[in-house]
């Protein structure tokens, strides 16, 4: 993981055109690392949530580019990795496991290093349903098969 958070580092510092493509073969090194560490992830949560065996590090995972279309941000390069791991993965529409690295705290990020959320594995049908479950989880907390500690 030391070469991503080294390649998201510069990348940060340098956030151009120019400059990613004459450090592709440091990005192709720095995704490699992050896909076997996604792959790991992925089988690691199937180990105890069955719905997401079978997803592949694709299904889970986003391109770093950033579409810049409609922001006032026109930076091209997203300074983050990060995972989904949800049934069907990340367009599946279901909670799921979000894994996020980023090395640098700005004012564009909302994090700092790394870190797992959890969430309960349900159908997001729609901002109602979403609503009821947030609240059932704020005042019963997680369900046990959710609430681990181990890594």
């Amino acid at each position: 993981m030391k070469q991503v958070v080294e390649f998201l580092t510069l990348l940060h510092e340098n956030n151009d055109k120019a400059w990613f493509d004459s450090h592709k073969e440091m990005y192709k090194r720095a995704l490699s690392c992050f896909e076997v560490f996604t792959a790991k992830l992925i089988d690691g949560i199937a180990a105890f949530d069955p719905s997401v065996r079978g997803l592949t590090v694709k299904d889970c995972t986003w391109r770093i580019y950033r579409d810049t279309r409609f922001s006032p941000d026109k930076t091209p390069y997203k300074t983050h990795m990060g995972a989904f791991v949800a049934p069907r993965g990340k367009k599946g529409g279901y909670s799921g496991y979000y894994f996020h690295v980023e090395p640098v705290w700005d004012e564009r990020s909302w994090s700092q290093g790394h870190q797992l959320t959890t969430g309960p594995s349900v159908r997001r049908k729609d901002s109602f349903s979403t609503s009821r479950t947030n609240s059932s989880v704020c005042r019963k907390g997680m369900p046990p098969a959710v609430r681990t500690t181990n890594g």
